[in-house]
């Protein structure tokens, strides 16, 4: 029977961990990409299509993969989650855990590509990207830029499939996180002053960025503060007043399941936690310090055995929450369990997993 700390946790089994997943996949990588740069210089990249789609679907599943240029010549890999920011955080783990290679590049989410002659067919329609007007607008306060977008197929096209290819086309301009990070308000409908087409977006984006000195991290490690109307007792943490966090998502997801989440890092070896702490360990006046030296603790252990890291953290009715994503369920248990019993807390804490077993 699993007690204390752990009680919260599945039992220990022998599938592998995201962490084992990701070192397999390295050294198979490691021990190819020799090969596999020559067969690219030779122009043979299709010919290893099949064996790198069956390795990624091995050891990372739901993954996408795409070989292209490297930053500085060469060539490169990138892992993408494909928009699921659940997955993000791992495909980034992934590349943090990328050994040095001689002519290669690593990236965890799709780069900005050229879209000149690019065209993507959807509901029986080819869209050309060069065709996609977007009128863009500089929101100075809010540090984004927000855009009218218009193509002569939106006449026909619902709603729904034109933000797709808005969004599709975003993407392939700026990159995931490109999109993610400098674009605000999305407006669909023809727009009569002056637009530009996406394919020039990037070449803007870049220059606004610049003449602004605009600064963002990365959205993994950014946090948003949230709030909850209507605290309850009807479910682990319903109770949660105020939060921080770097993966709304998640905390979207486990409200609105009302804590009977799917996991959705089923099969993959990592899970999304949350720590319990007891309200009395938080003094007046002095809860948010408090939490934070606990957070900025955990944080730094866990990314030193690179088995886990924080991602935020909350307050409730009945004390506070800290919340983790563990690469390695086992050996982040053991490095958090080590600090709850320095910090006198082994039997008044507990971990949780956001998802259902």
């Amino acid at each position: 029977m699993q007690s204390g700390l752990r009680e919260g946790l599945p039992g220990r089994d022998h599938s592998p961990s995201f962490r084992e997943r990701v070192d397999s996949f390295w050294e198979w990588f490691a021990a190819v990409a020799p090969q596999f740069y020559e067969e690219i210089e030779s122009g043979n990249c299709a010919a290893l299509e099949p064996a790198v789609s069956r390795v990624v679907g091995t050891h990372l599943p739901s993954f996408s993969w795409a070989f292209g240029p490297g930053e500085h010549a060469g060539h490169s890999l990138t892992l993408s989650a494909s928009g699921n920011l659940h997955r993000q955080f791992l495909a980034e783990y992934w590349r943090e855990r990328a050994p040095m290679i001689d002519g290669w590049t690593f990236h965890a989410s799709r780069q900005p590509t050229q879209l000149d002659d690019l065209e993507i067919g959807i509901a029986g329609r080819q869209v050309a990207a060069a065709d996609l007007m977007i009128a863009p607008t500089v929101d100075e306060e809010a540090n984004m830029i927000d855009i009218v977008a218009w193509h002569p197929s939106f006449e026909s096209l619902d709603e729904d499939f034109q933000y797709t290819v808005v969004f599709l086309y975003l993407d392939e301009a700026l990159g995931e996180f490109g999109t993610q990070s400098w674009i605000g308000g999305i407006d669909l409908r023809a727009h009569t002053g002056e637009a530009i087409p996406v394919t020039q977006m990037k070449p803007f984006v870049d220059r606004v960025v610049e003449q602004r000195d605009w600064n963002r991290n990365s959205p993994l490690e950014s946090y948003s503060t949230y709030r909850m109307p209507e605290p309850s007792s009807g479910f682990l943490r319903a109770d949660t007043l105020i939060g921080t966090t770097s993966n709304m998502s998640l905390i979207h997801d486990y409200f609105d399941a009302d804590g009977d989440m799917e996991n959705p890092l089923d099969g993959l070896g990592a899970e999304f936690i949350f720590l319990t702490l007891p309200s009395d360990i938080f003094p007046e006046g002095e809860q948010v310090e408090v939490r934070g030296r606990f957070e900025d603790d955990l944080d730094e252990r866990l990314r030193a055995a690179s088995c886990g890291r924080h991602i935020g953290g909350a307050f409730g009715l009945g004390g506070g929450y800290i919340d983790l994503l563990f690469f390695d369920l086992d050996a982040a248990h053991e490095i958090v369990a080590a600090y709850l019993k320095e910090q006198g807390l082994a039997e008044r804490a507990q971990l949780h997993l956001f998802a259902r077993q």
